[in-house]
């Protein structure tokens, strides 16, 4: 019985990462191929590790997702945050009560 490589857990940051992903999409599609086949042909090899190193989540996902809380800015830069040569200003939140009943929230 062979073994099916799971290469999907592999975080790439490469544009190799789509190569890679494609020759195992290919392998599976001719591994379940021999699966079905009555012949008694060897099966087909794996396809070969990707050659560019894991990436750290952190560096997969810093370039598509940075979250600041208020809190964190005023921490990194004090009051002296500029964006576009503008100093950034944060609005004081205003929170208020608002009453309601469940039951006339879901009837």
């Amino acid at each position: 019985m062979s073994v099916v490589h799971d290469y999907s857990a592999t975080v790439v940051h490469d544009l190799a990462a789509i190569d890679n992903r494609v020759d195992y999409e290919n392998y599976l599609a001719a591994y379940q191929a021999w699966q079905r086949s009555p012949n008694g042909a060897a099966p087909p090899l794996p396809p070969s590790r990707p050659s560019v190193p894991r990436a750290e989540i952190e560096q997969a996902l810093s370039p598509v997702f940075i979250r600041r809380r208020r809190r964190d800015i005023r921490d990194l830069y004090g009051d002296t945050a500029l964006v576009s040569g503008r100093p950034v200003r944060f609005p004081e939140p205003q929170l208020d009560n608002l009453a309601y009943r469940l039951d006339k929230v879901y009837a």
